[in-house]
């Protein structure tokens, strides 16, 4: 029984303090490593070993992310590696936004192993050869969204009313195929960058 009454408070000062002390330790387990870049508005910012460094993990107070920025001016968030942590009736702490979560005896146990392991299981799926970050935007920059899509995957996007840059394009060495499906749709990609370089 999920008692809403004992939910808990993230403490995302303790993911930050732990990943920093312990960063050599969780990237032994990491098929792409964390490297440490920066600290920025109360915000520690890490990119991934063998990874396109436009794509980053951002660490800071509320939840940890993982987001798809171009040329520093525009971004968006691939993934929130969020946790809502709760308390059961036996006094174990829980994820109460996972389908089947597991217990631990603290909260602590609970914010790193969800962490590393949501982290762990992002990279298994989405960072391979041949897959892409896309980041789409209105004309007007007030709506985006960015996703990791397969380069066949390119050809079949939504049509929508969005900015395109061929040149982007051009630079990434796509079939013509896929350059003619892209440009004939109305879902025009603002950034697309492979994820392996």
């Amino acid at each position: 029984m999920i008692s809403t009454d004992k939910q808990i408070p993230v403490d995302m000062n303790l993911l930050k303090s732990w990943l920093k002390k312990n960063l050599k330790e969780i990237n032994k387990n990491l098929p792409f490593p964390l490297k440490w870049k920066r600290k920025e508005d109360q915000q520690d910012i890490y990119t991934f070993e063998g990874i396109n460094e436009h794509i980053s993990l951002l660490v800071h107070n509320e939840s940890a992310q993982i987001q798809f920025q171009f040329q520093n001016d525009f971004a968006d968030i691939l993934v929130d590696l969020d946790i809502s942590p709760a308390i059961d009736e036996n006094g174990k702490h829980f994820c109460q936004g996972c389908k089947r979560p597991k217990r631990y005896d603290s909260k602590s146990d609970l914010v790193q192993d969800h962490f590393i392991n949501s982290l762990k299981k992002y990279q298994k799926k989405n960072f391979k050869r041949g897959n892409f970050a896309l980041l789409c935007s209105s004309k007007d920059r007030d709506k985006s969204f960015s996703k990791i899509i397969k380069e066949a995957d390119l050809i079949n996007l939504d049509r929508m009313d969005l900015i395109w840059k061929m040149d982007q394009l051009n630079t990434l060495n796509l079939s013509k195929k896929t350059l003619k499906a892209i440009s004939k749709s109305w879902l025009l990609p603002y950034a697309v960058e492979r994820i392996i370089l």
